[in-house]
């Protein structure tokens, strides 16, 4: 988890948009303790800052905003093919780090995101170039990025705290949006809860210049699914073997740092499986960690947990939740 923050002006900066644009980076510097940095051109009116969390590559060289040549980049996320990538798609050029940031820098650059589809990853990135900004985010968004547009021009952050306060913005009147919300649970992206904020959607595509969004589109369309075409069956064998190779196959991916890994493990049967694969099946004994609400709740899971980590034979860490307050009501 790494911090973004900045904008795009219509207008050139000043003193206080950078002070501003500082400060605001720093509200969020919990989600990257490793650095904070940030890159500005007053004359085209742009602000770009990052916090980092340091997980592959963690030199000095990999920090962000990761300038390259006449390019800016600033991305929360991991790209888990960056290897691939790097031997097949750029192996002409000559990489200054061992990071996913240099390879995405470097991809951008040279395919102008024609070709997003191709990374696999989680990722929210912010690309400067030629007085053009882009935003975008991976297929499923699992990363975001909050955007606000006004007369000013166009403020950007991973999360929607900073914007709201800086902008003094406003809860939404608008009716659907709240009908959404209490029926939901949740409002549809890419609308949010306050006027004048928004949330990029699946496989966003953004293109920013002179602070002025001129093209908002999706770069990639989830294929149309047909529940009533083909048969049930069960499982063959074979079928049961395939989806097992791929469970492993997609964890391995996740499984590349350059520091010590963690599990967040309840009971549940997906993280039970994630350290159950990364054990039996890639060697690894990662560090479990688990919440326990040891006051009187119903869905207290460290001891099951607990008991799975014994089995499984890997260390446990059982932290303490004091936040919960009892309801005497």
């Amino acid at each position: 988890m790494c911090g973004i923050f900045g904008f795009y002006l219509k207008r050139q900066l000043i003193d206080k948009d950078i002070e501003d644009g500082i400060k605001c980076l720093n509200t969020i510097d919990y989600r990257g303790p490793d650095y904070t940095g940030h890159w500005f051109n007053k004359e085209e009116g742009i602000f770009i800052g990052h916090n980092r969390l340091s997980i592959i590559d963690i030199s000095e060289k990999s920090n962000q905003p990761f300038i390259n040549q006449e390019t800016v980049l600033t991305f929360n996320g991991e790209i888990y093919n960056y290897k691939e990538l790097k031997e097949l798609e750029l192996n002409d050029i000559k990489f200054e780090t061992n990071s996913d940031t240099e390879v995405l820098s470097h991809f951008l650059n040279k395919y102008n995101c024609k070709f997003l589809n191709r990374i696999d990853g989680m990722f929210a990135f912010c690309f400067y170039k030629n007085k053009n900004l882009t935003i975008a985010n991976d297929i499923f968004s699992e990363k975001t990025i909050y955007y606000v547009k006004n007369n000013e021009g166009i403020y950007f952050s991973s999360e929607s705290g900073p914007l709201i306060n800086l902008l003094n913005l406003r809860l939404s009147r608008n009716q659907v949006i709240k009908k959404q919300f209490m029926s939901l649970g949740y409002i549809i992206p890419p609308n949010t809860g306050f006027e004048n904020l928004y949330i990029t959607k699946q496989a966003n595509l953004l293109n920013i210049k002179k602070g002025e969004i001129v093209n908002n589109t999706n770069y990639y369309t989830f294929p149309k699914l047909n529940l009533y075409k083909g048969k049930i069956r069960s499982l063959t064998n074979n079928d049961e073997k395939n989806i097992k190779n791929a469970i492993i196959e997609s964890i391995e991916s996740r499984m590349q740092s350059d520091v010590g890994m963690g599990l967040f493990l309840s009971s549940g049967n997906d993280s039970s499986l994630i350290a159950s694969i990364m054990k039996l099946e890639l060697n690894i004994s990662p560090l479990a960690l688990t919440l326990d609400h040891d006051k009187g709740l119903k869905h207290n899971e460290s001891l099951e947990a607990n008991r799975i980590a014994k089995f499984l034979g890997i260390e446990h860490i059982i932290e303490k939740d004091d936040t919960y307050i009892e309801n005497k009501s």
